[in-house]
Order: C-alpha cells, then structure tokens, then sequence
C-alpha cells in the first residue's frame, strides 16, 4: 500500500502488517499501518460527508463528529469497514487510530488498526477509500455522480471475499455486534463462542445436525415417505424421467400440479399450480437441468408459509408470496414491472447477481394469458398479478412476517414435529394451509418441503441472528480466559502454573510446550504459544484457561483472543510499555509485574 502524491489529501503508508490476532482493541484480526493526512489548510469534512452519504442509500455509515486531520484518518477508518460491511464482508466497526507525532510539513501520520474478514478485502476498501476522499476533497466539480458508478464496481471485486452463505454473513454479522467470538475454521465453518461453550455452524447446519436426518431431508420422496409414515400431511408423489411419463403421471393425479427435481433447495426447478401437459413438459425440461429425478405431485391450494424452527422451538412464520405487481389503477402491467425493477431491492439483486427476477418473459406472459390478460393491460387499485409460478424470494417473491403467537398452536407443534422425525436441530419446514391461524387438524395442509439449510432471512427479522446465535451458545459465549505474557524464551515452572490456575480457577493450560484441560495432555509441542492458546480456547472440555504467551509473540501477532479476564505483564518496565497499549483495551484487569531489566 503506498501512496507517492505528496500534494493528495491522504497518503497510504508503505508498510502495513497483517496481525492473525487480536490488537488494540479491534474485536477481529487487525491490519496495523499508517496514513499521512493533510492537517493545513484544514480539510472539509462537512462536504467529505455529504459526498459519501450519497454513495448508496444502503451504506450504513455515520461519520464521526471529530474534524481536522485526526477526523479524516478517523473516517479513512469508519468508512473502510462500513464499505465491507455494505457488500457482505463480516467486519466490526471497531477501530484505532492514533497520532504518530507532531505536524511536518503541513501533514500528521495516524497509525490505524483495522478489523479485517479478509486481509486483502480489508485492503482493497481502505485504497478504494482513500482514493474517493482525495477525489473529493481535490475536486472543482461533482465527484458523486463518477464515484456512485465506481461503488458497484467495488462491490465486485469484494464478492469473492465475502461467506458464500447470507446466513452466515448474517451470523457473523450479529456475533461481531452481540460481541460473540468468532474464528473461522476450515472452508466456511466458523466457531462462536470458546472453550466449553463453543458451538460450529456452516450456515444453519450446526455441530449438532443430524447428517441422517439432512441426508433424507435432501430427497423429497425420502422426505415425503417419512412424514407419511409418521402420520403426517406429506404429498403423494410420482418419480418420472421423461415429459411423457410426467404428463402421464400429471393426468393421473388430476390437475393443477407442481413439477420438481427430487434433490434440490431453495425452489430451485420447482414449477407450481400447472394445468396442462404443456406447461408439465416444459417444467420437466427445467428441473432436468439440475437433477435426472423428477417429481411430480398434485397442486394443493393454499397459503405458503415457512416455519424456521431451532432446537424444538418456532423462532420465525413467514407468509410467502410469488413475485408480481400491484395495480394503483393508472399504470399498465408493463409499466408496473419496469417500476419494481427500479426499486433498490431489484437493483441491489440486478448489481449482485446480474439477473433481474420479475421480468415479462415466457413465464410471465404464459401467467398473464391464464388470466386474461396482456402487458398491456391496467389493473386495479390493489389488484396482485402473480407473475411467477413459485414463492421464493429468489425468483422476486416477498415475505409477510407473520407473529409466532399468531400461529395455531398445532400448526407449531407440526413444524416442530416434522424437524423432529428428521432428526433436524435447525429446519426451514414449507407448509401449504388456508390460514396459518387455524389448526391444521381442521383446514387441512401440506408439508411440501423441508429445507435443512434454510434462508432465515434478515429483512423481516434483522434482529433474529442475534437470537438464534445466543439460543445457540447461550448467555455466556467466553469462557474466563486468563493470560500470562513471559519474556521470550522463559518458561515458568510447573508448579508456579499450577499454583495460579487453582487461584484462577481455570481447568485448562497452554503454553508454548503443549495443551492441557484437566491435566491431561491434549496436543505435543505446538508451532508456537500463540496456537497453543487458539487449541485450548476452542476445546469443548475448557471451562477455564490460563494461556502464556511470549511478548515477542504478542507483539509479532495480537493476542490469540479478543478478550481475556485478566492479562499480567511478567516483564521488564521496557517490554511491558511496549506491549501494554496494544493489550490493554482487551481486558478488564492488566497486571503489571516489573522486572529489573
């Protein structure tokens, strides 16, 4: 990162260094490195903000009150984090920024602290950042309307970094503002919590999923024969290969029916309320693009509901409703639709996924002559006109959130049986029913699917991940963990260990010779001390550690967790100086034990 323009607002420091661990208070791995600001003449702020606000309606950024040049390296900092938590990047809004020294020359240098996902993310926002800003403040004209069409640009070059799953960017999200540790594991399954209370998660499949019950959940015939068999409302189903033995199948069961692949999530292939061979054929042509199974079963008429349960409780009932337009009376069809396609909903879809989702293609327009009408056509004030054949949200759907108590209690109690015949700790169940508020035992309904990852869905509940989250690992995610920083190469006698993890109360050990929970040694001689800490903190049998770590470790690479109930300097009056600032903020309780040096 180098920034060589000695007359631009803000300059990039050459040397920037990438901290696997915790500093300076940042609640996530850190990126540490500095930045030149112009401090005379002052820079303008007020008009920096106005210009940033106008970026994305989305972006959620609050710039600091704080102006002059220690303001600007504040916002360089802000709005580095905001912009990758705009494109889905989990970061804290946690920071540091701090003077290196007097004005030279008309500029001051902050040293920054920035929480990072990914490091090279983390990069890409704060040069992009910086650029904007000596944009802005170097400008004659407009800047916006050049760096608005820029921003999407951005927001590609980021989606490569971001978790691939929306649950789990929600997830860390929530972790990251409930203060909940987090530490990414292999590919995309992340830890929350440590020690005893430390629960894994890969989007909603959990430590605790059954891989049985996931297994059959995948197949919606396996699905579908094991609700039956437990006396539940499951459809009967035919299994075709071909259009023929579909339409064959179609006029037995008697129409309207719904075509889908046998082994596919999240409405993928699926094709509703079908009423002649045509459209059958033309399902099965695409639901055979993503599986050589194909179902086929009779259309049951009724409200689509998804009930998400966890761990045996409902936490979540959406009516869910297929994509199209509602009249105001004036405007055609087609002017409806190319109005929603304006709407920021349908233009963030259309800027991260590059597909629009309700559009006037065949789909549409088979829908529109099934009822009579053209894109032409005017409807009424508050008139629906379904322009997709499925509910999901994906294919431009929206979701009614509808209360948990509003529900019938037997409608719960369904939801929450069919999670438990799968075995399922974390279920999306699809329910088919005239009214979610009436029981089911008189109305009548439909489980059609049973999604074991299922989107929870953060626009309706944006608190829920929260919720799941602390469900999940309860009210206390940390065990008390304690830390002992050692001058480099010391090893403190056994006994003296001993001695302060029975005043501290902790069952756990780590040093830089091994790992050791209730006295038995769980790992040989880790790479350093620094990842004998992360093994005892992520152990399930850790009810209470006591972690020493060199001070050149520390201050080669943070601290191996964001918080500690106490960290004691075992140092020399140099040495703890040097390390005390980084550390500080990540405790409640610093102990300094000065050395002669």
């Amino acid at each position: 990162m180098t920034g060589d323009d000695k007359t631009a607002a803000i300059e990039v420091g050459r040397s920037w260094k990438v901290y696997p661990g915790f500093i300076h208070g940042v609640r996530q791995p850190a990126m540490l490195g500095d930045v030149v600001v112009r401090a005379e003449p002052e820079p303008d702020t007020a008009a920096l903000d106005r210009t940033i606000a106008g970026l994305d309606a989305e972006l959620t950024y609050e710039p600091p009150e704080t102006a002059g040049a220690h303001g600007l390296a504040l916002r360089v900092a802000l709005l580095t984090a905001a912009i990758q938590f705009h494109f889905g990047i989990p970061v804290a809004r946690t920071c540091h920024v701090e003077a290196g020294g007097a004005v030279v020359d008309g500029r001051a240098r902050f040293t920054l602290a920035l929480p990072y996902h990914e490091f090279r993310a983390t990069r890409l926002a704060l040069l992009w950042c910086v650029e904007a800003f000596n944009r802005i403040l170097g400008a004659d004209g407009n800047p916006l309307p050049a760096l608005a069409r820029a921003f999407p640009e951005l927001g590609r070059q980021l989606l490569p970094f971001a978790p691939p799953s929306m649950n789990m960017q929600h997830f860390m999200n929530a972790a990251v503002a409930r203060d909940i540790p987090i530490q990414r594991l292999v590919a995309n399954v992340v830890a929350f919590g440590t020690g005893c209370h430390t629960r894994l998660l890969e989007s909603t499949i959990t430590d605790r999923t059954s891989l049985l019950g996931s297994g059959i959940a995948r197949n919606k015939v396996a699905t579908a024969a094991l609700l039956r068999r437990a006396g539940l409302p499951a459809p009967e189903q035919a299994v075709v290969a071909t259009p023929d033995e579909a339409v064959a199948a179609a006029e037995s069961l008697g129409y309207p029916v719904v075509v889908k692949p046998v082994d596919q999530n999240q409405g993928a292939g699926v094709a509703a309320g079908l009423r002649d061979a045509a459209l059958v054929r033309a399902a099965v042509s695409e639901a055979a693009r993503l599986s050589p199974q194909i179902i086929v079963e009779k259309h049951f008429e009724g409200k689509d509901y998804r009930l998400t349960v966890v761990d045996g409780r409902v936490v979540k009932v959406e009516n869910r409703t297929a994509g199209g337009v509602t009249g105001d009376g004036r405007s055609s069809i087609a002017e409806l639709v190319a109005a929603v396609q304006e709407t920021p909903r349908f233009r963030k879809i259309l800027r991260d996924s590059g597909r629009v989702p309700i559009s006037l293609d065949a789909e549409a327009q088979g829908l529109l002559g099934e009822m009579g009408l053209t894109a032409d056509s005017i409807p009424a004030t508050g008139q629906f006109v379904p322009l997709r054949r499925k509910n999901n949200v994906t294919a431009g759907g929206s979701q009614i959130l509808i209360p948990v108590e509003r529900a019938h209690a037997d409608n719960l109690a369904l939801a929450i049986r069919t999670a438990q015949q799968l075995r399922l700790d974390f279920a999306g169940v699809d329910l088919l029913i005239p009214d979610i508020a009436e029981s089911w035992l008189e109305s009548g309904a439909l489980i059609c699917e049973v999604n074991t990852m299922p989107q929870v869905g953060i626009r309706t509940t944006p608190e829920i991940f929260g919720e799941i989250l602390q469900q999940l690992v309860g009210t206390e995610p940390r065990i008390p963990a304690h830390l002992l920083i050692v001058p480099n190469g010391e090893q403190v006698e056994s006994g003296e260990l001993t001695k302060q993890m029975h005043e501290l109360s902790c069952n756990a050990l780590s040093t830089s010779h091994g790992v050791w929970i209730d006295g038995e040694r769980l790992a040989a001689r880790p790479p350093d001390a620094f990842s004998s800490a992360r093994i005892v903190l992520g152990e399930t049998g850790a009810r209470g550690a006591l972690c020493v770590v060199p001070v050149g470790e520390v201050l080669a690479r943070g601290l191996p967790a964001d918080w500690f109930e106490s960290i004691r300097l075992d140092l020399d009056a140099q040495s703890a100086a040097d390390v005390a600032l980084a550390v500080r903020p990540h405790t409640a309780a610093l102990v300094k034990t000065v050395r002669n040096a």
